[in-house]
């Protein structure tokens, strides 16, 4: 489970046709034993934007237990 800062609001999803249910907190799923080579890359990925202080740029598609499900993540080139 990844948590935002800054929830999305429920009417974005909607309005692409997904129906989270878990709307408001500001939260997306990531199955780990769906794609386990996946979760250490994203991982990964992740500890690398917050050592370096980059961001990072997290795509969310489908629905996990109510939630946005972690598609795609990339880091941003350093500056």
């Amino acid at each position: 489970m990844l948590y935002f800062d800054t929830p999305l609001p429920s009417s974005a999803p909607a309005s692409i046709g997904l129906n989270i249910t878990r709307s408001g907190v500001g939260a997306a799923a990531l199955r780990v034993e769906s794609n386990p080579d996946f979760a250490k890359l994203f991982y990964s990925t992740a500890l690398a934007a917050q050592a370096s202080n980059r961001d990072i740029t997290i795509q969310m598609r489908g629905i996990t237990s109510g939630y946005l499900t972690i598609d795609r993540i990339w880091l941003a080139a350093a500056e």
